[in-house]
């Protein structure tokens, strides 16, 4: 246990381990995830089990976690395959398998990328909004960068805002 450095002051101390993860699979409400997120299971070995077995390689937990987090950042076959220095071909492999593992998540990121093309804009659960207007453009790399944005906006500010009010309450404790 620490000391505060401040006269009556105290320590708090948090865990956010796969927030963002555990965000997206909850905003997706991708039941089979959430299930298993609810007994306790690693997110990045649930997915290193469905695309490689339940005798995966630390290497390949560290595909499973990349791919985890693509999907919150809007990565491709292509960085994949340069962050695992694999063909392209396998990444787009492991990628569509991921997808088709994991439908509520794919389906919630084309809910997304739809409203952001229809709208300009995107609100996340907290009401936090971000405008978009690059995704009516007719320039496809434009659309493209924006369509990332729109996957990983709502989930990195709910993370954000949970940590806010986290600092928050701890002070009032």
């Amino acid at each position: 246990m620490g000391v505060s450095r401040f006269p009556g002051g105290s320590l708090c101390s948090t865990d956010y381990n796969q927030l963002e993860m555990k965000l997206l699979v909850s905003e997706a409400g991708e039941e089979s995830l959430i299930k298993l997120l609810n007994e306790g299971k690693d997110i990045h070995d649930l997915t290193a089990i469905d695309l490689f077995g339940k005798d995966f390689t630390d290497e390949q937990r560290k595909i499973a976690k990349g791919i985890n987090f693509l999907t919150v950042y809007g990565g491709g076959a292509k960085k994949l395959s340069k962050t695992f220095n694999v063909k392209t071909q396998v990444a787009e492999a492991w990628l569509s398998k991921f997808w088709s593992i994991n439908p509520a998540i794919s389906d919630w990121m084309d809910k997304q990328h739809q409203f952001v093309k229809k709208h300009g804009w995107l609100r996340s659960r907290f009401g936090n909004i971000r405008r978009l207007p690059d995704a009516q453009s007719q320039d496809q790399w434009l659309v493209y960068r924006t369509l990332r944005q729109a996957g990983n906006f709502p989930i990195q500010t709910m993370g954000a805002t949970i940590t806010n009010l986290a600092a928050v309450m701890c002070n009032h404790f």
